[in-house]
């Protein structure tokens, strides 16, 4: 019994911290590549120019996680944050953040 209790004080304690980090890289490139994948077929966008998107995208995303907020890292994995609105929830030095990496990624 002492051992289930420890157990649940243990994944309480490890759950609870949860909430408090950053998504992960991974999580925040995959999340894009399904913003992506969904604002490609609106636009009619071709593979060619997916694929670059894509590669641009994960690059700048790697380039940039370190330094980016974790209110902006939520945005990005929000399902119901479409591409476009990005924008919106992504403002101020995170934008900046985000251009640089981008721009080092294009070069």
């Amino acid at each position: 019994m002492k051992k289930i209790i420890i157990l649940l004080m243990i994944a309480t304690f490890v759950f609870s911290a949860c909430g408090d980090s950053k998504p992960s890289k991974d999580a925040a490139v995959k999340a894009m590549m399904i913003k992506i994948d969904k604002s490609s077929e609106a636009d009619k966008a071709t593979k060619d120019e997916v694929k670059f998107v894509k590669k641009l995208v994960k690059c700048t995303i790697e380039k940039a996680y370190k330094d980016l907020s974790k209110k902006s890292l939520d945005a990005i994995v929000d399902s119901k944050v479409s591409l476009t609105d990005l924008n919106d929830k992504i403002v101020g030095k995170q934008n900046d953040i985000l251009d640089k990496a981008s721009n080092k990624c294009a070069s």
